[in-house]
C-alpha cells in the first residue's frame, strides 16, 4: 500500500540542491544489463558532469549530446529521468527509435533504475494498469511515457520534460513534433529538452538541432605539454605530417593492410608538442578526469552560468579502445578505394560524433593522375598497357555533343581527348582520327527532343552502339553453363550492372517502325558512377594533358558536378545516399560512366560479384 503522506511530504519538501551525480550516487543502483552495475558513480566518467550540470541548472531549456555509439551517453538520460521526477515533479516523455526499443529499454534498464530509487518506489501506483513498463502514471498524477516516434496519441498531452533518444534515426519532422509535446511548459520557462545521439547527416533535423545550442567539445589535457586538445582522428600539420591517432602502416603480401598488426601500434600524437600518448585505458581515464568542455572560442563551459541552449560533444578516442577504432578506420579506407563511402561516413558519425555525409567526404577537386602526351601519331598506343580504345558521347542539345576518348588497359584508363562536337558527322571524324573502332563508339540515347530518335539512326548509319543510363542497381542475365557429366545444365541467373542487349528503333511511331534497329545497352548509372570515383581515388584514371586549359577546366567541372546527397526514401522514411546533379552539367561524367561500361563489356574491368539465382524467373530481364 502506498504511503500517501510520504508522497505529499516529498512533494512539499525543499528541493534537493545537490548535483545530479551526487544525488544519483546515493539513490540509484544500475541494473546488471549495464557494464557499470551497482551504485552509480561518476568518478571514471567525469565528462558526464558538464551535461548533467546543464540539465540541473534552472536557466537551461535544451541540452543536446552528440557522442559515439557505446559511449555511455544514454546513461545520462537514465540518471536524469528519475532525478527530474523526484526533484522537479516533472512529467516525462522519452521518445525512442521505435516502440520495441522503448519497451526493451523500459524493461531492462529504466524500470530497474526507477525501482532502485526509494522516493520513486513510494510514488509507484498500486494499480498494475497504471504502472506498465513503458507507460507509468505515478500516484501524484505524473505520467512517465517511453515510446517510439509515432506521437499521434499524445496530441492532447503536454510534458514538462521531453527526452529524444537517437533522433538521427527519426523520420523528418518527428524531432520537431516531439519537442512540441512540451506544450505550455515552454511558456512558463519550466520545461527541459534533452536529445542524445551519435552524429548524423549534415542536412538532417538532428544536425540543425545540435546547431541550435552553443556547442562545447570535450578537450583532453596533453600529458606532454599540458595544453588542451580536442581529440580528432587526424590532424594534418603544416609540415604535411600527421597527428592524432597514428599507427604504423603494416601491409600483407597482397598489398592490403594488416589491420591487427596496425592496430597494435596505435598511439595518440599531440598536434602541439607531438607527445605520444600510449594506447592504455589509464591514458583515457586520465583524459576524462582532467579534460574540459570548450566552445569554438576556447571558452570553458561554466556550470554556474550556462547558456540556455547548449550542446555537448566528445570523440570515441576519449572512452573507446583505440585498436578497435584503427581496424574500423582501415576497413572504411578499403571500402572507399572501391567506391563505397558508407563505412567512412559511419566512422565519422558513429565514432567521431560528427555531422557528415557522403557529400562531405567526396572530393570535389578530384585527384586525377596526369600524364604528358608523347605520341605524335593520334592513333598510336598511349602506353604499352593499352588494349582497347573507346569513344563515348553525351548529347547536350540538338546540335551539341560532349565527347571523351579513352585508352584502356587491364583495370586502368587514360583519357586522351575531351571536347565538344556539333554533329554526328563530327563524332565520326573524331573516331577515325583517334583510331577508335566503330563498335567501340557508344552514344547516350537519353536525350530525345520532340520524339527525335536520331541517335538510333546515327548508330545504324555509322555502326555505333546506343546506351541509356537508369537508376536501377542491377539487371538479371541468363548465363549458359556447360554440361556436367554429359548432362545439359539450365542457364544460371546472375546480376550485372548492365542489361542484356536490347534494340532502339529509329522508326518508332512511324510507318518505318521495326524495319531497322540499333543495338542498345541499358546500364546502372549509380553503379558506374561508383566505379568511376573508385578508379579516380585509386589513381587508375589518368588524364593526358593534351587539350586546351579552358577545356581541361570544363572537364573538371563536369566530372565533379555529380555527387551523393541524402534523400528521404518515401517508402521507408529513412535517408539514403543518392547521386544528384543540381547543375545538370555532368556530360563529361556521363561519358565516363559509359567508358566504364565499355571496359566491363570487354573484360578490362571486373563487373563485380555476380549474384547467382538459378530459379528466380519472376524478376528476369532476359
Amino acid at each position: 500500500m502506498i504511503d500517501l503522506s510520504a508522497v505529499w511530504r516529498k512533494a512539499f519538501a525543499p528541493p534537493d540542491r545537490r548535483s545530479i551525480e551526487d544525488w544519483a550516487h546515493e539513490n540509484v543502483r544500475l541494473p546488471p544489463v549495464l557494464a557499470k552495475r551497482g551504485r552509480f558513480t561518476i568518478e571514471d566518467s567525469r565528462h558526464f558532469a558538464a551535461p548533467l550540470a546543464a540539465l540541473r541548472h534552472d536557466r537551461v531549456r535544451g541540452v543536446r549530446i552528440v557522442a559515439p555509439v557505446r559511449g555511455g551517453k544514454t546513461l545520462i538520460a537514465d540518471i536524469f529521468a528519475p532525478w527530474v521526477i523526484v526533484n522537479d515533479s516533472a512529467s516525462v516523455l522519452w521518445v525512442f527509435q521505435d516502440d520495441k526499443i522503448a519497451e526493451a529499454h523500459a524493461e531492462t534498464r529504466q524500470m530497474p533504475i526507477l525501482l532502485s530509487v526509494p522516493a520513486i518506489r513510494q510514488m509507484l501506483p498500486a494499480d498494475r494498469h497504471k504502472r506498465r513498463k513503458a507507460d507509468i502514471l505515478f500516484a501524484n498524477g505524473l505520467p512517465f511515457v517511453m515510446q517510439g516516434p509515432a506521437l499521434g496519441g499524445l496530441q492532447s498531452r503536454g510534458f514538462k520534460v521531453v527526452i529524444c533518444d537517437e533522433p538521427w534515426l527519426y523520420k523528418p519532422g518527428t524531432l520537431g513534433q516531439a519537442k512540441s509535446r512540451l506544450g505550455d511548459f515552454v511558456k512558463t520557462a519550466s520545461s527541459k529538452f534533452l536529445a542524445i545521439a551519435q552524429g548524423g547527416d549534415e542536412q538532417s533535423d538532428w544536425a540543425m538541432e545540435v546547431a541550435a545550442g552553443v556547442l562545447f567539445t570535450f578537450h583532453v589535457k596533453c600529458q606532454g605539454c599540458g595544453r588542451l586538445v580536442a581529440p580528432e582522428w587526424t590532424f594534418r600539420l603544416p609540415d604535411k605530417t600527421f597527428a592524432g591517432a597514428v599507427y604504423d602502416s603494416i601491409k600483407l603480401a597482397d598489398g592490403t593492410y594488416d589491420k591487427d598488426a596496425c592496430a597494435k601500434t596505435v598511439r595518440f600524437v599531440c598536434p602541439h608538442c607531438r607527445h605520444e600518448h600510449p594506447n592504455r585505458e589509464k591514458t583515457r581515464s586520465e583524459w576524462r578526469k582532467t579534460g574540459q568542455y570548450l566552445d569554438a572560442q576556447g571558452i570553458a563551459f561554466d556550470p554556474a552560468n550556462p547558456p540556455s541552449e547548449v550542446s555537448f560533444r566528445w570523440h570515441a578516442l576519449v572512452d573507446y579502445p583505440w585498436e578497435e577504432l584503427v581496424k574500423e578506420w582501415l576497413a572504411a579506407q578499403d571500402a572507399k578505394r572501391v567506391g563505397n563511402f558508407a563505412p567512412l561516413v559511419n566512422f565519422f558519425q558513429k565514432r567521431c560524433a560528427l555531422m557528415r555525409s557522403e557529400l562531405s567526404v567526396h572530393e570535389t577537386d578530384l585527384p586525377f593522375a596526369t600524364a604528358q602526351a608523347t605520341a605524335s601519331d593520334p592513333k598510336a598506343k598511349i602506353w604499352d598497357g593499352e588494349r582497347a580504345r573507346f569513344l563515348t558521347a553525351d548529347r547536350q542539345s540538338e546540335d551539341v555533343y560532349w565527347v571523351t576518348v579513352h585508352a584502356w588497359g587491364d583495370g586502368e584508363t587514360r583519357r586522351i581527348w575531351f571536347g565538344r562536337l556539333y554533329s554526328e558527322a563530327d563524332i565520326e571524324s573524331k573516331r577515325i582520327e583517334l583510331g577508335v573502332n566503330a563498335d567501340c563508339t557508344v552514344i547516350d540515347s537519353g536525350y530525345r527532343p520532340k520524339g527525335d530518335h536520331g541517335v538510333y539512326a546515327a548508330c545504324i548509319r555509322y555502326g555505333w552502339i546506343a546506351a541509356k543510363g537508369t537508376d536501377e542497381a542491377f539487371f538479371w542475365h541468363a548465363v549458359q553453363q556447360g554440361p556436367v557429366n554429359g548432362v545439359p545444365q539450365p542457364p544460371q541467373r546472375v546480376q550485372r550492372p548492365w542489361a542484356p542487349l536490347s534494340y532502339g528503333d529509329p522508326g518508332e511511331g512511324t510507318t518505318k517502325e521495326g524495319q531497322t534497329r540499333a543495338p542498345l545497352i541499358r546500364f546502372s548509372a549509380p553503379a558506374m558512377a561508383e566505379r568511376v570515383m573508385a578508379m579516380i581515388e585509386r589513381g587508375l584514371w589518368t588524364v593526358v594533358e593534351n587539350i586546351p586549359a579552358d577545356m581541361e577546366a570544363e572537364y573538371k567541372r563536369q566530372m565533379s558536378a555529380e555527387f551523393k546527397r541524402p534523400k528521404v526514401n518515401k517508402f521507408t522514411g529513412r535517408r539514403e545516399m543518392v547521386w544528384v546533379c543540381p547543375s545538370g552539367n555532368n556530360h563529361g561524367f556521363d561519358c565516363s560512366k559509359m567508358q566504364v561500361l565499355c571496359a566491363m563489356q570487354v573484360g578490362l574491368l571486373p563487373a563485380g560479384i555476380e549474384l547467382q539465382h538459378a530459379n528466380d524467373k519472376e524478376n528476369s530481364d532476359t
